[in-house]
């Protein structure tokens, strides 16, 4: 198997880890959500959303990991075109909307 010279970092995170040799740790699936023009997305500038459609994404994505057995993680990316405010408060609506549901996410 493909080995990298340079010492790779490993991240730990708990439950699982990232990073390292390829082989070295499990696949851990990494998803993606409120990116630019991503259609769930209806004001990107308040934070407004689909917040059904962002829930089923979520649970679909907890569901695969169960099923695979492979941990996963949800990159939150919030492309605000004006830079005013913190990007902090689009994710405190996010955190305090969804239902997250329990796994290794």
């Amino acid at each position: 198997m493909f080995r990298f010279d340079r010492k790779q970092e490993v991240f730990d995170f708990g439950k699982f880890k990232l990073g390292g040799q390829p082989g070295e740790y499990p696949t851990c699936c990494i998803g993606t959500m409120f990116y630019a023009r991503h259609k769930i997305v209806s004001d990107p500038e308040h934070g407004v959303f689909d917040v059904a459609a962002a829930e089923r994404l979520w649970n679909t994505q907890v569901e695969m990991s169960e099923v695979t057995g492979n941990s996963c993680m949800n990159q939150i990316v919030w492309n605000k075109r004006k830079r005013q405010g913190s990007g902090l408060k689009i994710i405190r609506i996010v955190l305090q909307t969804l239902t997250f549901t329990s796994g290794t996410c």
